[in-house]
């Protein structure tokens, strides 16, 4: 079921497998290869995880899906890591050791987890990694 989840073609199987955010994208550039490349989400740049999508081009517009576990919450000061952004914390929710975070990044809402507590309140700005996603 996992593989599944991670390797979803359509919006619709990635909602029926699991938990997913989606957020519009455009692509900005593809590692030789094609097993990454660079997301453009109207000012926050993203890396992707391409393997499981088909092969992508520059400037297509591809619809994002990331599930809770692959956006890694990392509290509030951003890095130059490409793959760390931030995101206004929306919404926090704890479940035992985990909290779980919807941080909005200004095109959507992507829902991330953490174990460790930043202390975060509503309306905080979080830095968030993207370990995993597919492009629809």
């Amino acid at each position: 079921p996992e593989e599944l989840m991670d390797r979803s073609t359509s919006e619709f199987v990635a909602q029926v497998l699991g938990p997913a955010s989606f957020v519009e994208a455009t692509v900005s550039s593809v590692t030789p290869g094609g097993g990454t490349a660079r997301i453009q989400t109207r000012g926050t740049p993203l890396a992707v995880d391409t393997r499981a999508a088909s092969p992508l081009q520059v400037g297509q517009k591809v619809l994002l899906c990331t599930r809770p576990r692959h956006v890694q919450v990392e509290g509030a000061a951003p890095t130059d890591d490409p793959r760390r952004s931030v995101g206004l914390v929306v919404a926090i929710r704890r479940s035992g050791v985990v909290i779980e975070y919807d941080l909005d990044i200004g095109v959507g809402v992507l829902r991330g987890t953490s174990l460790a507590d930043f202390d975060l309140r509503i309306g905080d700005f979080a830095g968030l990694r993207v370990i995993k996603s597919i492009a629809l």
